[in-house]
């Protein structure tokens, strides 16, 4: 059973919207990146303002976003 859950969390890494921006981060110039990335940043704050009957960690989970994004993305 554990195996199969294990396997579940693998496919789910890497069909969520955090894995395209990882892809994107590999892809794209660092300064294309940098501006990419601060749109997203903005665009998560604007939406965590609007967010009344979920919360933003919520959002964030649902699209492969782990708790510590905001580092990860600047690695």
């Amino acid at each position: 059973m554990k195996l199969i859950n294990d396997k579940l969390k693998i496919v789910y890494a890497t069909r969520d919207l955090f894995s395209i921006v990882i892809a994107l981060k590999l892809l794209l110039e660092e300064k294309q990146f940098r501006a990419f990335y601060t749109e997203i940043i903005k665009s998560i704050n604007m939406l965590e303002k609007e967010l009344k009957t979920i919360s933003i960690d919520n959002v964030l989970y649902k699209m492969g976003f782990p708790k510590n994004y905001k580092k990860l993305l600047k690695l």
